[in-house]
């Protein structure tokens, strides 16, 4: 079993390579209106403004997407989790994160103006993010055997600051410049 949970973590962690590759052309808003690739409705192919405006935010909630699906396959692996349950709760954090990037792009399509304001990524919490993606992944690739407090306190870590980016992105005050 132990090299399926390998295999596992290793095709969750393309996987992530892949989304956060794909998400980056979009926040930098390097891809112009197409049908092939982006946050494409109807509204975002008519009008270039909206598109760039939902792809930034598209483009950032797949990066997060990216990440979240690394550190959750990470942690778990670190953790020893049995592989269903690993491969459960990786698929869990990508659902809920494809949910999160569907709803904010939307959003961004919808108000325009408050989008490009509230673009400015949150540096703290996403900073907080890849520092604790990259604990995960050292204690997956070292195997160190770390108490559950501490590998649950990761699980918890990324929930906080999901939720963090979410709350952020919903409230427009909370993101304006000070």
């Amino acid at each position: 079993m132990q090299t399926a949970d390998l295999i596992l973590l290793i095709v969750f962690w393309l996987l992530s390579a892949a989304l956060i590759a794909l998400g980056v052309p979009l926040l930098y808003g390097w891809v112009a209106p197409n049908r092939q690739y982006g946050f494409r409705t109807h509204q975002t192919l008519r009008d270039k403004e909206v598109w760039y405006a939902a792809n930034r935010a598209c483009g950032l909630w797949t990066i997060v997407t990216g990440l979240v699906t690394a550190g959750v396959s990470a942690a778990s692996y670190a953790a020893g989790a049995l592989f269903g349950f690993g491969l459960f709760l990786t698929l869990v954090a990508m659902v809920c994160s494809v949910i999160v990037m569907a709803v904010q792009s939307d959003a961004a399509s919808r108000n325009v103006g408050a989008a490009i304001k509230k673009a400015r990524p949150q540096f703290r919490l996403l900073a907080l993010f890849v520092t604790t993606t990259v604990v995960a992944i050292f204690c997956a690739i070292a195997r160190i055997p770390a108490p559950w407090v501490f590998k649950m306190g990761l699980l918890w870590t990324y929930v906080i600051v999901v939720l963090g980016l979410v709350l952020r992105h919903a409230n427009p005050r909370a993101s304006a410049p000070r």
